[in-house]
């Protein structure tokens, strides 16, 4: 990206900027070698103590828009099955996720209990109490024995769980719900690919039984409606953000009304509805608010990261190398 040297505003401060896409697990490594001076991986453990290590490297760390969840075929595959979807539920490892792979970077961390309000927003607490999502904190191996027997689906249920390569943190989240789910009656193959985000891909295409991503956003609630809605129909170019084809009509209703209203009170109560509906249907199963990573070289002027999906490349204008 070159400075426009015509732009009548404050100019830019640097020249040019070179924006490099660059593998999850490469991107320390890049930063170390000064291939790249900035970088904003998806964190883990792992990659925050080596970025950490690094020597003239400036690290920060904190709260973002964005949260991985894990979303259900409800075009095809066993969750098409009400019963299934509560036993998948009730077998994920939510917690033991949290406690593994966010928690060493966020003390705090617990499992994301609602879609769409971020756990550091106001209303978080009075959504999350009126969804009633805590129950599935726990794991319920018996439950979920229970709820499988019940389908009357032979056992062990093949499960296949994409998600973008390589992503190192999804990586250990697919082993987790593995080791856990497998003793529920499921059988879960880790199915994630270089391509699995391609226009071509797994997820536009619905070749998946449940689909591990994340959705990045900011406060406003226009962004996530969409997500959620009756597709037209379920074909990569119809069904939009709503990769598994999830319908319910009460929830349409209610999106349109919250797209219509500029009352943050009233809106309040819709969302809490909302969130209901989504757990009462098991939509899609919220994992955890990712927390944010950045880290750019100590002679690089004026980052700031910046929680919403504008990213830290929101001022980039007036970046500059000393």
């Amino acid at each position: 990206m070159a400075r426009n040297e015509k732009y009548w505003g404050e100019k830019a401060k640097t020249e040019k900027i070179v924006i490099r896409f660059i593998a999850q697990d490469q991107q320390v490594q890049a930063l170390q070698n000064g291939e790249t001076n900035i970088i904003e991986p998806q964190s883990n453990p792992d990659i925050l103590a080596q970025v950490e290590a690094l020597q003239n490297v400036t690290v920060k760390t904190g709260e973002q828009f964005l949260y991985d969840h894990l979303d259900f075929n409800f075009n095809k595959g066993p969750f098409k099955d009400a019963k299934l979807r509560q036993a998948f539920a009730a077998c994920t490892p939510r917690q033991q996720i949290v406690d593994n792979l966010i928690k060493p970077q966020n003390p705090n961390a617990a499992p994301m209990n609602v879609r769409n309000i971020a756990p550091f927003q106001p209303g978080y607490a009075e959504a999350v109490k009126f969804a009633g999502a805590d129950k599935y904190n726990t794991v319920d191996l018996e439950g979920a024995k229970k709820l499988v027997a019940d389908s009357g689906v032979k056992t062990p249920i093949k499960v296949n769980i994409g998600y973008n390569q390589p992503n190192p943190r999804r990586t250990q989240v697919v082993e987790l719900i593995k080791a856990s789910c497998d003793q529920a009656g499921f059988e879960v193959t880790d199915t994630g690919s270089e391509k699995f985000f391609d226009d071509a891909g797994d997820l536009a295409n619905g070749n998946f039984d449940i689909a591990l991503f994340g959705w990045a956003g900011s406060s406003l609630n226009s962004g996530w409606t969409s997500t959620y809605q009756t597709p037209k129909k379920c074909t990569p170019s119809a069904k939009g953000n709503n990769k598994g084809c999830y319908s319910n009509k009460e929830y349409d209703k209610l999106a349109d009304q919250i797209l219509a209203e500029t009352d943050p009170a009233k809106v309040a109560p819709l969302i809490q509805q909302v969130e209901k509906i989504l757990w009462d249907d098991l939509a899609t199963i919220p994992l955890y608010s990712q927390p944010a990573l950045s880290a750019w070289s100590s002679n690089i002027q004026n980052v700031q990261p910046n929680p919403s999906q504008a990213s830290i490349t929101w001022n980039m204008q007036q970046w500059a190398a000393q």
